[in-house]
């Protein structure tokens, strides 16, 4: 065994940092390069923390993982609202602005939508989404905040309360200690459980040293996980469900325009909805069933 936390948590790390390499495709093709560019930090941070859990089996980590799952949450509220816009456009000069709304209007982006389209929490900032075939995505985007709220609060529960809803038993386990007293005796041989003789300046006379009765400590024992490793997974077979949906969505609704999405994007969609995510709930359901 070469950590101390449960060899679920390395899974569990290494489909994370999968998920993050399918991020980093996904920047690399300009795909919401400021959303997923955050996404991509979190996700980091989970596999980096789930690893340091299966390592050292410190709980600390949960809360790491609470609070980055939190901010992806903001991250997916902020595009709920404000689309696909970047969070700095805000803070850009209008030369940067002009050129940003003339390289989007080469590629088809529709002339009577403004510069103040592109910036966060504007009088005008859901012109661009009033387009009847985006609300089922700011719907499935919804949902997908609600999901990461729902993991943020599992993993700070986790963190509060261990071992809530899990069966645990508690067991005897016998400690074996050698009592070193006044005769000289070999710890290993005492631990057989053999007396040896032992010499003195007198041969003659010989002691003996006898082993000390094993001593009986309290070890409790995890029969079945936790409860909230059985809500973890619920909430990533929702994460997949989602995944599909949006993909689906993304094929048969949306229109040929500046809005469609890409190949990649949709290809990504069903990696995480049909592969990442319903193994990582396989995960959770291994560890919840066979916890130690």
């Amino acid at each position: 065994k070469y950590g101390k936390g449960h060899v679920q948590l390395l899974v569990r790390g290494v489909l994370t940092y999968l998920n993050a390499f399918l991020t980093v495709l996904l920047v690399a093709h300009k795909v919401q390069v400021c959303q997923k560019s955050t996404l991509l930090v979190m996700q980091l941070i989970n596999g980096t923390s789930l690893c340091h859990q299966f390592l050292t089996n410190d709980g600390r980590n949960l809360l790491v993982r609470s609070v980055a799952s939190a901010l992806v949450a903001a991250s997916i509220a902020h595009q709920v609202v404000c689309g696909r816009r970047s969070y700095f456009a805000a803070f850009s000069d209008d030369s940067e602005l002009d050129a940003q709304l003339a390289f989007r209007r080469a590629r088809g982006y529709p002339e009577d939508l403004g510069r103040d389209t592109m910036i966060c929490f504007t009088p005008r900032d859901l012109v661009d989404h009033d387009l009847p075939f985006m609300l089922p995505f700011r719907c499935v985007n919804s949902l997908n905040v609600l999901v990461f709220l729902g993991l943020s609060c599992n993993l700070f529960g986790h963190w509060y309360r261990p071992l809530h809803g899990a069966i645990v038993q508690e067991v005897l386990v016998e400690e074996a200690e050698v009592d070193s007293g006044s005769g000289s005796v070999d710890s290993a041989q005492a631990h057989n459980g053999g007396g040896k003789e032992s010499p003195t300046d007198d041969p003659g006379s010989c002691s003996f040293s006898m082993p000390s009765p094993p001593t009986l400590r309290t070890k409790v024992v995890v029969l079945r996980g936790t409860t909230w490793l059985r809500g973890r997974m619920a909430l990533s077979l929702c994460l997949a469900f989602l995944r599909i949906l949006a993909a689906v969505l993304k094929l048969t609704i949306v229109p040929d325009c500046y809005f469609t999405f890409t190949a990649v994007e949709i290809t990504m969609h069903l990696i995480r909805g049909l592969l990442v995510r319903p193994l990582l709930a396989l995960s959770f359901l291994t560890q919840f069933l066979i916890p130690t």
